[in-house]
């Protein structure tokens, strides 16, 4: 009999870390694969990456469409009730032998619950790692608490793991999955990115990534943004590309600011959502990303470019050397952003620390033995 195994997705960015790995689950007859798709993968305003998902996964998909417009704590709980509804009626109708998940989103805390009190197991990728200026750092620890499995990608969060009581056994230290088999990766050229997006390549260009620091009453993120745009809009000879916000309170604000900045400079643009396939692909051709996305922790080091990490959201990740860090002020940030524009790291090697070999084959061959024991 086919063991019933359930993706869960709320982003652009937890799916495109987990594409490969859906890809080779659904391609085994021994198993039958369906995904759960919500948050910014069903909004227009976010870039409605459902798009980019159907492109990749052509299995079952169930959607939980909610409204797309955060503009008051009350809407992530009317947000997080209708998600908790939905997929109820989901898991009334099937039984899943495990549900896999990624991250530390409030959209995936939601349906995590409701797996949980069905009594499904849980397999739950990137769990132990801190990030102290969000409420992700709570969502991210819950959800492990809730979870059977746990696939994480470096030591320490491994020993973070155990520190709140779950069993070593459970823990398995594997890699970041989206790091997977870059070389073999087939990247778009500077031509097919120039042609797809407009960019121009005979100058500098940096992706420019804000989120809100989501665990304070005033996020501090809108402001960061402001003063690096007062200072953006000085460098009239670099490109700077921005991509949208993600799904919490503030990200709408912070979209709206970058779109009036993007009409106002011409060496400013806006793109939504690129999918993980091109902005690897952009990013093996510029010269740096800015912000505070964790993708700019993560993964960008892998591609031998400097990331400028603004403020605290991704506070207490391990960094790579690649990393250049800023609090946010006005001298700091124009200090940092003229030395990342001076940085060149093509010719050196950069080591990054989130980065194993095998991955995705280690990861694959064990949740077969997992499911197997079902």
């Amino acid at each position: 009999m086919k063991k019933k195994i359930c993706f869960i997705s709320s982003s652009r960015a937890d799916f495109g870390i987990m594409r490969n790995l859906i890809s080779s689950i659904n391609n085994q007859k021994y198993f039958d694969t369906s995904l759960v798709l919500t948050g910014s993968h069903l909004s227009k305003k976010y870039g409605l990456t459902i798009n980019e998902v159907s492109k990749y996964f052509k299995g079952k998909k169930y959607l939980i469409k909610t409204n797309d417009k955060i503009n008051k704590n009350k809407d992530i709980l009317d947000i997080s009730s209708k998600i908790l509804k939905d997929i109820n009626l989901i898991l009334a109708k099937n039984k899943f032998d495990l549900c896999i998940l990624l991250g530390d989103r409030y959209e995936i805390f939601q349906i995590c619950f409701a797996l949980f009190n069905y009594k499904v197991p849980i397999l739950h990728i990137g769990g132990g790692d801190i990030t102290i200026g969000s409420q992700d750092n709570a969502y991210r620890n819950l959800i492990s608490l809730m979870s059977t499995y746990h696939f994480v990608t470096n030591k320490f969060s491994q020993k973070n793991l155990t520190k709140i009581g779950i069993s070593s056994s459970k823990i398995f230290n594997f890699g970041h999955l989206a790091l997977d088999n870059l070389s073999k990766e087939k990247y778009l050229t500077k031509v097919e990115l120039s042609d797809r997006y407009g960019l121009d390549f005979s100058r500098k260009n940096f992706l420019v990534t804000f989120h809100p620091e989501t665990d304070k009453k005033i996020d501090p993120s809108i402001i960061y943004l402001r003063r690096f745009i007062k200072i953006a809009c000085r460098m009239k000879d670099v490109n700077f590309i921005f991509t949208s916000s993600n799904f919490d309170l503030g990200g709408f604000k912070i979209n709206n600011l970058v779109k009036r900045a993007c009409k106002k400079n011409l060496n400013f643009f806006y793109i939504p959502s690129f999918g993980q396939k091109n902005l690897f692909s952009l990013y093996k051709n510029l010269n740096g990303v800015i912000g505070n996305s964790s993708s700019g922790i993560l993964e960008v080091p892998s591609f031998n470019i400097p990331t400028l990490n603004i403020g605290l959201r991704q506070e207490g990740r391990l960094c790579s050397r690649s990393i250049i860090n800023s609090n946010g002020s006005y001298t700091d940030l124009n200090k940092k952003l003229y030395k990342i524009l001076s940085i060149n790291l093509k010719n050196k090697k950069i080591t990054n620390i989130y980065q194993k070999k095998n991955t995705l084959k280690n990861i694959f061959n064990k949740i077969k033995k997992i499911v197997n024991k079902f």
